[in-house]
């Protein structure tokens, strides 16, 4: 009896996980935010695209836009993930429609970098590994 009684209570603790997982996107979003903003910081310091191409480099050879970093801004409402710069000249660049028409891209655009994604993927599988791990 108590093998079965322990069975049911496991049974009980999966169910009530699957139940959970309607949530999960919304319980992660907000980790998942703070991973992006840690990918595309490291980029931006790099002097790299998301996708982890470099940006093309400045005439005189000097870094550029030092200060993208702290102009960054992510943020999850509800299951959404925000990425913005928080500049008009930085935004320029990435746009393209700077002065020498030349492209820096700061955040993904029309589609989600690998390296991106690969950060994403792994906020979402360490917290689904947690939630279906045994008690």
């Amino acid at each position: 009896m108590s093998d079965n009684a322990a069975a049911m209570a496991e049974m009980q603790r999966w169910v009530a996980k699957i139940r959970s997982l309607p949530n999960f996107a919304r319980q992660v979003a907000p980790l998942v935010a703070e991973k992006l903003h840690e990918n595309l910081s490291a980029n931006l310091t790099a002097q790299q695209a998301p996708s982890g191409a470099p940006w093309k480099p400045a005439k005189d050879g000097r870094t550029m836009f030092q200060s993208a970093p702290g102009k960054l801004q992510t943020k999850a409402s509800g299951t959404v993930i925000e990425a913005k710069i928080k500049d008009r000249v930085l935004f320029r660049h990435h746009a393209g429609i700077a002065r020498g028409r030349i492209e820096r891209q700061m955040l993904p655009s029309k589609t989600v970098p690998q390296p991106v994604s690969d950060a994403i993927k792994a906020v979402l599988s360490e917290k689904f590994t947690e939630l279906f791990k045994g008690d």
